[in-house]
């Protein structure tokens, strides 16, 4: 019989801050779910960049915006910003700004 898990982000498996931010992550089931918190002005290139080694991100990810707005840019050029309560799905090859402020 399969067995109920549950975790909290209040309580992360695992914390990695990075300048203007902190990424806090759980694992339930096999499966990795996380919370960034970003100030404004954050930029992907210029916070996780440095760390990560890679031209963009290279971490498919699903979201939720709470609140504030995302600036997204993909390495094709293609532009897109996604504000507040917005469900968004990036696929690799995209760098981020966190503006702080709602859409």
């Amino acid at each position: 019989m399969a067995k109920m898990e549950k975790k909290n982000l209040g309580a992360p498996d695992e914390t990695r801050p990075f300048p203007k931010g902190k990424l806090e992550l759980v694992s339930v089931a096999g499966v990795t779910f996380g919370r960034a918190t970003l100030e404004p002005g954050w930029k992907w290139s210029e916070s996780v960049k440095p760390i990560a080694k890679t031209k963009s991100c290279e971490a498919p990810t699903f979201s939720i915006t709470f609140p504030g707005a995302w600036r997204l840019r993909w390495t094709t050029a293609r532009r897109r910003y996604s504000g507040r309560a917005t469900y968004r799905i990036s696929l690799r090859g995209t760098t981020r700004g966190w503006s702080g402020a709602s859409l």
